[in-house]
């Protein structure tokens, strides 16, 4: 608790500091010394200001209890800074931590993985896609099994994800091909599609 003290006093000298320039001691200056003894003399002449040690004094006492002030207001607002500040510190770290979970969490084979469906499904056209994606949901299908789909645009995506070897290609009972996405990319392929 003793270091949130010293921040705390830390932060409310820093900004008294910024407060009290050079500008702000010639107005206290100004206003509290220079500017009465001046009108006195103009109004009474010399002989008026009797007491100038007096006055001086009183100068003085003003300028100690304008800045004891305007410390005890920076003290009160120092608490709100650092609250600030330490909030933001923690916003940044948070956010750093969910980079690094999510760095940690997927390995370097997902992520090579990852990057080659990635390539491959780029080269699809739309249709090509949407049959490819059409695959991936359902599992395993034969060619004739695709509909909604020009057979040309699905023999092409077989071409396309056997050449990139996304596919495992099968016989059934009956001597038909059925094609399904290699069990090792089916997580990046899933991935890739929701992007």
């Amino acid at each position: 608790m003793a270091g949130y003290y010293a921040r705390l006093h830390q932060k409310a000298w820093e900004q008294t500091r910024k407060f009290w320039t050079l500008v702000r001691y010639w107005t206290v200056f100004v206003t509290v010394v220079l500017a009465p003894v001046v009108i006195q003399i103009l109004r009474h002449g010399w002989n008026s200001v009797t007491n100038l040690i007096e006055l001086l004094e009183n100068g003085a006492i003003g300028l100690v209890v304008s800045l004891a002030g305007t410390y005890l207001i920076s003290l009160s607002q120092a608490a709100k800074i650092l609250d600030d500040e330490r909030g933001l510190k923690v916003t940044d770290l948070t956010t750093q931590l969910s980079e690094l979970k999510l760095s940690a969490l997927i390995s370097p084979i997902e992520t090579e993985r990852r990057s080659h469906v990635r390539s491959v499904i780029g080269g699809f056209t739309a249709g090509e896609k949407a049959s490819f994606q059409h695959l991936a949901m359902i599992g395993k299908m034969r060619l004739r099994e695709f509909s909604g789909t020009g057979l040309s645009e699905v023999n092409t995506m077989r071409n396309k994800a056997r050449e990139g070897k996304l596919l495992d290609e099968e016989r059934d009972t009956h001597g038909e091909y059925v094609y399904s996405v290699r069990l090792d990319l089916r997580d990046a392929v899933a991935f890739v599609l929701r992007e």
